[in-house]
């Protein structure tokens, strides 16, 4: 998460310092906003795949991995799923 913050702000300090002089403030943002989209997209991905992974190392289905939509509580319950230990011998893939 916090690789994911100095990323944007890196990406907006970049497009405003090379683009703030050539372009209007509208298109600057417009730039700066498609930028920490797509850098948002592909960062995801494998921030999720890791999360599922980590939730059936402790025993659980993959599926929990969505319990962060619920209101709330879902962070929640999803941090206490992830500080859970790993079970070396249960394995939910066999």
């Amino acid at each position: 998460m916090l690789i994911n913050g100095i990323l944007i702000f890196i990406t907006q300090l970049v497009t405003i310092l090379l683009f703030s002089a050539f372009l209007s403030d509208q298109t600057v943002e417009k730039i700066t906003t498609a930028l920490i989209t797509i850098q948002m997209i592909t960062n995801f991905l494998p921030f999720f795949s890791a999360l599922a992974r980590r939730v059936r190392d402790s025993t659980r289905s993959g599926w929990f991995t969505f319990v962060f939509l619920i209101p709330y509580v879902g962070l929640f319950i999803l941090l206490i799923l992830l500080l859970l230990p790993t079970n070396k011998k249960y394995n939910l893939s066999e």
